[in-house]
């Protein structure tokens, strides 16, 4: 198989003027058969969020961890991996994803030492805690002959070949600003997953997975969609080294020209 994945977070024009820090993550695995694991998660980053940063890492690590640990438990049979997919992206997986995450942040809260809103009670207030690290993710599973995609939150996971721009995964989006989100109570319920296939008649192809500061740069879905295209003309043309060495330049200017907000983008580049 050959597969190659670059990826660049660039902290936003907005935040750069405002000397606020990057909140998005993201994490890249390419296994030795060949089969990748991408995670991208942007920090929600307001005031309420003040670890968002944190919470974003702790989302790309808790996604790249399970489907590892799925994959070397179904590595005999990956077919099976694909059913279990199928049968438990939006329950069960999303569980594991919801239950991880927020075990990992409590922990991360407590080893940092940082101050615990308490209710009524005395007890801790989870919920509190959760909040501060609001974060959303994005996550995709190649295999050999099928993808696996999974969204909580805003954020864009497309496919992208010679003749065609679309969206592999169609999330529950909020309307106005607002997002599902990793830090609200049971939010694995506002998960959303699939898998499709991956025949020969779609590759040469791109995956890319982008938090929404990229979308949202452009004036609309059409010009977002040629953008996509172009960068997989680019990396046909090119090879994904060369466009890693300029990626960090290019996003760091989409953003200036676009909505300031920060930006992660990973390439997936599948040509068998």
């Amino acid at each position: 198989m050959e597969r190659s994945v670059i990826g660049e977070s660039v902290q936003g024009a907005s935040h750069i003027r405002n000397n606020k820090e990057c909140q998005d993550n993201y994490r890249k695995i390419v296994l030795e058969d060949g089969c990748i694991i991408i995670a991208v998660a942007d920090g929600h980053g307001s005031e309420s969020c003040p670890f968002s940063k944190s919470g974003s890492m702790i989302a790309v690590n808790t996604f790249c961890r399970l489907v590892d640990e799925l994959h070397t438990s179904y590595l005999q049979s990956l077919d099976s991996l694909q059913t279990y997919f199928n049968r438990e992206g939006e329950i069960k997986f999303a569980q594991a994803i919801d239950r991880e995450w927020k075990q990992h942040v409590l922990k991360a809260h407590t080893n940092a030492k940082r101050d615990a809103p308490l209710l009524s009670s005395g007890m801790k207030d989870k919920d509190a805690i959760y909040k501060q690290y609001g974060t959303t993710l994005l996550g995709l599973f190649i295999a050999k002959e099928y993808v696996f995609a999974f969204q909580i939150g805003d954020g864009d996971i497309m496919m992208v070949n010679s003749s065609q721009v679309d969206s592999v995964i169609q999330s529950n989006k909020i309307l106005g600003v607002e997002t599902h989100s990793l830090c609200k109570n049971e939010s694995w319920k506002s998960a959303c997953s699939t898998v499709c296939r991956l025949d020969s008649t779609l590759l040469p192809c791109v995956f890319m997975l982008s938090t929404d500061g990229f979308s949202n740069s452009y004036l609309n879905d059409d010009e977002f969609h040629k953008s996509c295209h172009d960068y997989f003309e680019l990396i046909q043309e090119h090879g994904t080294e060369a466009i890693a060495s300029h990626l960090k330049e290019w996003l760091s200017d989409t953003s200036a020209k676009g909505c300031g907000d920060d930006i992660t983008t990973v390439f997936a580049h599948i040509i068998s």
